[in-house]
């Protein structure tokens, strides 16, 4: 196992507190290069459009570029040491939570291990809190996002590890954290947004020029936890709850993304069919033994065509396929406090057309 980052990236968390003690040094510490971005005021909306906590891996730069864009667009503020990405070389490893005000995050350690198509990234991120001597008015309120280079590789395994470097305790360093939170983003893993992931199975791995793909989605539990709630999680959750989405045939939640041959990328959504007032979607419970299929109008029915969201097949080739799925928002008139929100991507699958 090979160590790609230096140990000087766990110096810049504390930074300012040497600072305090000690005049300016002569040096600067280089900062790490990383993405971070937080909103102080307005966390609750952040975390309801884009997830109270989770990891992504980023592995493209229209990806990347779609992500600040967001971020931008929802007015949080970042600062971008990252410089030039790679893509070629590199993904982004991504984190992010909804806590606390002192919460903050930093990289620990990057490796990968094995080579090829076996090669596995694991990517450590430190998380420090504040272990606070009295109960304070606000415990939660900031939405945090932490994003480092790692290399590519085919599996990468994001890790979570708290510790809390003031008022004692059993973890107060960075070396000394806990392991809080993990999961492993594949190419039959995809990503983990607050207790949901979601995977994608075509039902055939080859078709012919012109003909449909034909796809399963199903989303199911992701704890990642290592213990029971901590900082990072902030939840005990046994299950999530989605919106069905037989009635309105699923346009409200679900995408699919598809890059062709020709390396143009397609993003395929239901159409919406206007004002709905027929039925009404109902919350459905999915837990580690009971994952959900999204299902399509008919009955029985869940494999989604992408013939008829749009995809044209007739060019010979690879298709590239990942599944988005989507819950954003706060109905006024609905109690759901347990209902997940946020966007996750799936794995991403190929399909070939032609022989």
């Amino acid at each position: 196992m090979t160590h790609l980052m230096p140990s000087v990236l766990a110096l810049a968390l504390f930074a300012s507190i040497a600072s305090a003690a000690e005049p300016a040094a002569e040096i600067a510490i280089p900062k790490p290069r990383a993405f971070s971005a937080h909103l102080q005021q307005g966390g609750q909306h952040i975390a309801d459009r884009l997830g109270a906590h989770g990891a992504w891996v980023v592995t493209s730069a229209e990806r990347w570029d779609q992500v600040k864009a967001s971020l931008a667009a929802l007015n949080v503020p970042a600062e971008d040491h990252l410089k030039a990405v790679d893509f070629a070389k590199e993904n982004l490893a991504c984190v992010f939570h909804y806590g606390d005000e002192g919460d903050q995050f930093v990289a620990k350690s990057v490796s990968v291990a094995g080579e090829g198509d076996k090669a596995v990234a694991d990517v450590q991120v430190g998380m420090s809190y504040i272990v606070y001597k009295q109960r304070r008015a606000l415990s939660v309120g900031v939405w945090r996002l932490y994003a480092i280079p790692v290399p590519k590789a085919p599996v990468t395994k994001i890790s979570v590890h708290t510790f809390h470097p003031m008022n004692g305790g059993p973890y107060p360093t960075l070396d000394k954290a806990q392991l809080a939170w993990a999961w492993t983003c594949s190419a039959h893993a995809g990503e983990a947004i607050a207790f949901l992931t979601g995977t994608i199975a075509p039902q055939a791995k080859t078709v012919a020029p012109g003909a449909d793909i034909l796809v399963k989605f199903t989303l199911a539990f992701a704890d990642g936890r290592a213990g029971p709630a901590d900082q990072f999680t902030r939840s005990d959750a046994k299950a999530v709850h989605v919106w069905d989405g037989k009635y309105s045939n699923g346009y409200r939640n679900h995408a699919f993304e598809v890059v062709t041959p020709d390396g143009k990328v397609h993003h395929l959504r239901p159409k919406a069919l206007g004002a709905w007032d027929k039925n009404a979607p109902h919350p459905v419970a999915i837990s580690a033994d009971k994952p959900y299929v999204l299902p399509n109008w008919m009955q029985g029915d869940v494999l989604k065509s992408l013939k008829a969201l749009g995809l044209d097949t007739t060019q010979p080739g690879a298709y590239a396929i990942t599944g988005i799925y989507e819950q954003v928002g706060r109905p006024a008139n609905q109690q759901d406090a347990e209902m997940w929100l946020g966007v996750l991507r799936t794995n991403t699958v190929v399909v070939n057309v032609g022989n």
